[in-house]
């Protein structure tokens, strides 16, 4: 039993693994994962475009692959691919194929919007350059707002001159669509430059455009320069360009019909019909074969004119049908301003007087149809562009108006911190100085009321509990001795005094007198006497007078040799120099 169910346990796992196995075989994303965005973005267009014609079911199988792709990756780069695939696969389901349409264009620039922001959040410059160029054909194509279209052309410009068409293949694309812009606009200096950036390339023919960049070019010789020399050549060119691996046949030939009928068309403004008939009947067949009816429309015209002009009545009515049948086949429709004057030439010829004279003024309306299109295209370019500088002029002017308030505010604010800052320095300072002058005053009180009382600043050395340690009584009897001879003398108010000079007048010799006064106060000779100079210097000071002493005076009538003996022992002794104690006296007298 238990053999049994090991059996059925390996045999679900075995199926499973193999489902799992031909589900990541099938995968079209999974060989994708790891390269760069130039070594798959070939293969991811081909995938949008299938993803855009393919049955429901298959496309929501494409989807699911891509989600089994995300996971694997397990990157940003994937996470955003993954959205730009589902922009294509709702704006299919939800809008061509729905018909209540809730997947809108204005859904679609959102996506791209919020793509392009997360790409640039994560710098991925691939997938945001992506998004902006298919933000730009949007505004182009759907919502028709052509000054914010070549706004975003000109973005596109600046930032692609700095990646290689290798790193991104979009780049060449993006060119061609930007070229192909301004052709229809007529600016065609802008057209050209940016098809010669296409040939310049070495890439172009990897992504099958030069055929489109020497086309577009020819045109440019033709209709701007009017040089069909030039012309010519590029068209020859095209001939030239061999097939890439990746380009579809089809596509391909199509390129070489387009090549030959243009050629055709400049031999025909030459006047060379007979060398022209030929190209021209080769590009509208082949052209018609892969259903391009715009341009089979173009040249069975041009075939029509050339016959009329030949009078072959017979041939020119067999073009004029065709090109009647492509016209109708053309999505949008094109203009019949070619059509009718040819109409118009074949009727003058058949001697049909109504109809030529109908067909003439429809390609009179026709004509000025076009012109009027074209010139209304241009003016809702140039409305456009006048709003959009309205608008932004307003929102400038709103930003200025916005960061004029926030930098009054800024200013208000740091005025406000400022006057705050300086109020509280000035509290702080006020509150110091009333602190320092409360202590100085306090300090020439307490000098004061020692200067008066004559004791030295330090007491004697009777703290220590040793009493050997202790002057003896005729040690302190001695030491009154010594004060006594040295108040009544004021001999410390000669700067020569010395100890030597003390020893002389009490008849004993220095090295006792030194121990005396150093047992009996602690300090030494020289301590000892300064404290009774600095206390002659505080009663000089203190005392009132009319004409206050100098500081040169008061040092010499106290007893030092200079000022700066003065200074340095009276803020050893007082904690205040004499100008700052002399100040503090003027105030207490002042109070």
């Amino acid at each position: 039993m238990n053999n049994l169910k090991l059996k059925h346990t390996l045999n679900f796992i075995l199926l499973l693994f193999l489902s799992i196995s031909q589900s990541l075989a099938s995968n079209p994303f999974l060989p994708m994962i790891g390269k760069s965005y130039g070594e798959y973005a070939m293969a991811m267009k081909r995938i949008h475009y299938e993803l855009d014609i393919i049955e429901q079911e298959q496309a929501y199988n494409l989807m699911t692959y891509m989600d089994e792709a995300v996971k694997l990756a397990k990157n940003s780069h994937w996470e955003l691919e993954a959205k730009i695939l589902h922009i294509t696969y709702n704006f299919r389901t939800k809008t061509r194929l729905a018909p209540d349409n809730t997947y809108t264009i204005e859904d679609v620039i959102r996506d791209y919007k919020t793509i392009y922001d997360e790409a640039e959040k994560e710098g991925d410059n691939i997938i945001r350059l992506r998004s902006l160029r298919a933000l730009m054909n949007a505004y182009y194509v759907f919502v028709k707002d052509y000054d914010l279209t070549f706004e975003t052309a000109k973005i596109l410009e600046k930032e692609l001159g700095s990646i290689s068409s290798k790193e991104l293949p979009d780049k060449l694309y993006t060119y061609c669509e930007i070229a192909g812009m301004h052709f229809k606009f007529r600016n065609y200096t802008e057209a050209e430059l940016f098809y010669n950036k296409i040939i310049e390339d070495t890439e172009a023919n990897h992504c099958s455009l030069l055929e489109p960049a020497f086309n577009g070019l020819g045109l440019i010789c033709r209709y701007y320069y009017d040089d069909l020399e030039t012309s010519d050549m590029y068209f020859y060119r095209m001939l030239d360009v061999t097939k890439h691996e990746e380009t579809h046949n089809d596509h391909h030939l199509a390129w070489k019909g387009v090549a030959k009928g243009n050629i055709g068309v400049n031999l025909f403004l030459r006047k060379k019909y007979e060398e022209a008939i030929p190209l021209l009947k080769f590009a509208q067949e082949q052209l018609a074969q892969f259903m391009d009816y715009s341009f089979a429309f173009s040249t069975a015209v041009t075939l029509a004119d050339i016959f009329l002009k030949q009078n072959k009545i017979a041939e020119a009515k067999e073009y004029i049908d065709l090109a009647t049948e492509y016209i109708n086949n053309t999505h949008p429709q094109k203009s019949h301003s070619k059509l009718y004057p040819i109409l118009a030439k074949y009727y003058i010829i058949t001697q049909n007087d109504h109809l030529a004279m109908t067909y003439k003024d429809s390609a009179f309306i026709a004509q000025k149809e076009e012109y009027e299109e074209y010139n209304a295209l241009k003016l809702l370019y140039v409305e456009q562009r006048n709003w959009n500088l309205e608008q932004k002029a307003k929102e400038d002017e709103l930003n200025a108006e916005h960061l004029r308030a926030v930098n009054y505010r800024k200013l208000a604010i740091t005025i406000g911190i400022g006057t705050l800052i300086v109020i509280i320095l000035f509290l702080i300072i006020f509150i110091s100085y009333r602190k320092k002058n409360n202590t100085y005053r306090a300090l020439v009180k307490n000098n004061k009321e020692w200067a008066r009382s004559r004791t030295p600043k330090t007491e004697p050395n009777n703290t220590d509990t040793n009493i050997l340690n202790k002057p003896t009584s005729a040690e302190l009897e001695f030491m009154k001795q010594i004060q006594t001879m040295i108040e009544e003398e004021k001999l410390y108010t000669n700067p020569e005094f010395d100890l030597s000079s003390l020893a002389d007048k009490l008849n004993t010799n220095r090295t006792y007198l030194s121990a005396i006064i150093n047992h009996c106060t602690g300090k030494s000779f020289t301590n000892f006497i300064n404290d009774y100079r600095i206390s002659e210097a505080i009663q000089i000071i203190s005392s009132p007078a009319k004409i206050l002493p100098t500081i040169d005076e008061i040092a010499y009538r106290a007893g030092f040799n200079d000022r700066k003996s003065l200074y340095r022992v009276f803020k050893k002794v007082t904690g205040l120099t004499p100008s700052e104690f002399r100040a503090n006296v003027n105030k207490e007298s002042a109070d």
